[in-house]
């Protein structure tokens, strides 16, 4: 895997600062990856293929094309554009597909919306109340709530 991070930075024209930089990480990080010293966590494979549109089995294992195929769909074109994942991917081909589930979710939502609308409620006030409803502010006012209890000093206590 040394080798093919080499040979990316190399082809991209970039310094190991500059391809550091681009992932998150510093140039010595680079270098030490490219001697074969310490090995990229999975995290910053996942920032080059991402940033470098490079394929992740090219990467760590050497097999498959380098680049990532260019994309042959709209949708495909959106999920490049947008960074999508593929939940997301999935999600709006589902919504493209299936207009009897677009049409559910947006009378879902407009519905929605016009609840939000219509109550008195701030959006973001808690359903159940504030939390702090009835805790007294201040020391004195705790007393005043709850007096202290006095301590007896005979034996058993409390009076």
């Amino acid at each position: 895997m040394n080798k093919r991070i080499k040979k990316l930075r190399r082809e991209l024209d970039l310094t190991q600062e500059k391809f550091g930089a681009r992932i998150g990480v510093k140039g010595n990080t680079v270098a030490q990856w490219e001697s074969g010293r310490n090995e990229p966590p999975d995290s910053s494979l996942a920032f080059i293929c991402r940033e470098f549109g490079v394929m992740d089995e090219w990467l760590r294992f050497g097999t498959g094309p380098m680049y990532a195929p260019e994309p042959t769909t709209e949708l495909d074109a959106l999920a490049k554009k947008f960074n999508l994942k593929h939940k997301d991917y999935v999600f709006i081909e589902k919504l493209c597909k299936n207009k009897k589930l677009r049409e559910l979710l947006i009378d879902f939502s407009l519905e929605f919306a016009q609840d939000l609308l219509s109550s008195n409620a701030s959006p973001e006030t808690s359903a159940f109340g504030d939390i702090h409803d009835g805790v007294p502010s201040t020391p004195e006012e705790l007393e005043e709530m709850y007096p202290p209890v006095k301590e007896d000093k005979r034996e058993g206590g409390l009076r």
